[in-house]
């Protein structure tokens, strides 16, 4: 059953599917960076509350060294009257106010923290005002009356100082408490954060594998179908059912499916058009031919000249018409793999002599002489085909020969292969002509096929069946000075010859 993930990602395209799956991640990352920082923003605060409360500590501190200063630049100012000692007195004085506003703001809205502070602003205020009160007497009394204002002054003080120890005291061990529990949650917090990457990097592991196997499940299993798809294509086998979907591949596999039943039509009509240019063109032309031929002969009485000329004209035509035939047969048969090969040890020397004779007369209407080296090169092929080769390569190089001229044929051993040469001294072949011209329908000339005969299937045909052998086929030309063409096949020694006839019938052939 097709779950409605699948559902939902069969009706997107494959760009649509990589935005979705990149917009995805992008929230996925943008989440965990807003969570990540927000741990860090709490890490933060954690550190500037440590610092915060160990500035009380620290300023709690400074508060019990400033009263003493306090006291001491008093009692200086009191045995010396230095008005330096006094002035550094209202600084020290001023700035435990200030201290005390700074803590009051520190310490926020915590009650228990507050009362204390309270308890010590008071005392501090107490003794300051205290202080002041007996630097105000120091100036205007005697140096007598002025110590003894001061030991007054000390005794005030020291309860007051007192309870400003008791209370400096236990604001400090509050802000202790505070600060000791920071290092934990601090702790906790590098934790999360720690976790969190940890989290973050296996997740990304864990969902770039789950993306690849997705895409690599979802693109590469159906390129894997669409890949075998092409062998049954080319086998001729039914093709896998065809993909649904939007995206580009179910598209291309859908065209692809389109194409293979136009292809196979196509190839039925093709096969109906060959069996009806067997069956009902092949047979009535070769009785018209040889009507022609024998009204051409007189057969049916004399006739005159422009009138056999006309016959004998009329059967040449027949006669290409039923060439042309009997190649598109050959090719279509070579094409669906339908034409046998019958490979054997043959005497290449042989299948020359008999291409020769056949192409004879025709050579010597255009007054073209042949010519064969003699060669004792074994090679394995089908006899037939190789024969069939070499008749329309030469009947070519005839064709394309001036009168007087010679057409060379000729064999000979390249390692394991043997190379065979047939060549002319007509008008050459173009450059750009050296490989299509073994393309089907493909001639130099437009109107070749009707000045020459031709019918542009020979050298295709040639070349499916050297290549069926195991050789290749080519061709070495110069404008103007002629073409060499030349096949190759398989070179067969004497001792190897022996061995595959010994196979095929159990005995020594004799030379074929």
């Amino acid at each position: 059953m097709i779950s409605p993930f699948s559902k939902f990602f069969s009706r997107l395209t494959l760009a649509q599917q990589i935005r979705f799956f990149v917009g995805f991640l992008l929230s996925l990352e943008i989440a965990f960076v807003a969570i990540l920082g927000w741990q860090v923003v709490l890490a933060n605060q954690e550190a500037d509350l440590e610092e915060r409360h160990r500035k009380i500590v620290a300023d709690t501190q400074s508060l019990q060294n400033m009263v003493y200063e306090c006291v001491q630049s008093l009692g200086s100012y009191a045995k010396t009257r230095e008005k330096s000692y006094s002035e550094e007195f209202d600084v020290k004085s001023a700035k435990i106010l200030k201290t005390l506003d700074e803590l009051k703001k520190m310490l926020g809205n915590n009650p228990k923290r507050q009362a204390i502070l309270k308890r010590i602003d008071k005392s501090l205020r107490t003794g300051v005002a205290v202080l002041i009160e007996g630097r105000h007497k120091f100036e205007s009394e005697g140096p007598v009356e002025a110590l003894k204002s001061l030991s007054a002054s000390k005794n005030l003080l020291t309860p007051v100082f007192k309870q400003l120890l008791i209370d400096v005291a236990d604001l400090q061990t509050e802000e202790q408490k505070i600060i000791s529990k920071i290092p934990h949650r601090q702790k906790s917090l590098r934790g999360v954060i720690i976790s969190l990457l940890l989290v973050g990097l296996v997740g990304n592991i864990l969902l770039a594998i789950a993306l690849a196997r997705f895409f690599s499940r979802a693109i590469t299993s159906r390129l894997a179908l669409m890949v075998d798809n092409t062998e049954r294509f080319k086998r001729g086998s039914e093709l896998n059912t065809a993909f649904t979907g939007v995206d580009e591949i179910a598209k291309l596999d859908q065209s692809f499916h389109q194409m293979a039943e136009e292809v196979a039509e196509a190839q039925r009509m093709k096969q109906t058009f060959v069996a009806m240019i067997s069956h009902d063109l092949r047979t009535p032309l070769t009785s018209v031919n040889g009507y022609l031929q024998l009204l051409a002969d007189g057969v049916f009485g004399e006739i005159n000249d422009k009138v056999k000329t006309g016959a004998q004209k009329s059967g040449r035509n027949v006669d290409r018409l039923i060439r042309l035939i009997n190649d598109l047969l050959d090719l279509e048969k070579m094409e669906a793999g339908k034409m046998q090969m019958a490979p054997k040890a043959i005497y290449i020397e042989n299948a020359i002599e008999k291409s020769i004779e056949s192409v004879q007369e025709f050579a010597d209407s255009h007054k073209v002489s042949l010519v064969m080296s003699e060669t004792d090169l074994e090679v394995l092929a089908d006899p037939d085909r190789i024969v069939q080769v070499l008749i329309n390569l030469i009947s070519n190089a005839v064709k394309f020969s001036p009168p007087g001229e010679s057409v060379e044929v000729s064999a000979a051993a390249k390692d394991q292969i043997v190379e065979i040469s047939i060549q002319d001294h007509g008008r050459g072949v173009p450059e750009k002509f050296k490989t299509t011209i073994f393309e089907k329908y493909k001639q130099v000339e437009k109107d070749d096929g009707t000045k020459k005969g031709g019918t542009g299937l020979g050298l295709p045909i040639c070349k499916m069946i050297v290549e069926q052998l195991g050789g290749q086929i080519g061709v070495e030309s110069e404008e103007g000075k002629g073409s060499r063409f030349w096949f190759t096949l398989p070179r067969i020694s004497g001792e190897v010859l022996e061995i595959k006839q010994i196979e095929a019938t159990g005995s020594t052939n004799e030379k074929t």
